[in-house]
């Protein structure tokens, strides 16, 4: 959560994050404080690999401040971007670039 905070242009700051984990399979909640607020998330257990879907609930948390976390997968990494609306419209018509959603 430290890199997404770091390039999401001071629209998330998340601080005194914890995770707690139902089993070792999950579910898997995590919780931090955002603008003063003690919110949580929940990805899905994927094994290894960080459910990308919770950015859609991270999106939701910072949608007033105008940029949104968009991300693509390129083959067996992801990247991940926050973008604002007229951004990831250029991105798509101009180069075509294969969001997620």
């Amino acid at each position: 959560m430290a890199q997404w905070a770091a390039i999401s242009h001071g629209a998330f700051a998340p601080s005194g994050i914890t995770e707690m984990w139902d089993s070792e399979h999950g579910p898997v909640t995590v919780s931090f404080h955002l603008d003063g607020n003690l919110v949580s998330v929940r990805p899905l257990y994927k094994d290894d690999w960080i459910d990308m879907e919770i950015l859609l609930q991270i999106n939701r948390l910072i949608a007033a401040s105008g940029y949104q976390f968009e991300a693509t997968d390129l083959g067996n990494m992801a990247v991940v971007l926050c973008l604002t609306g007229a951004e990831k419209e250029a991105m798509k018509k101009e180069r075509d670039f294969p969001f997620f959603w």
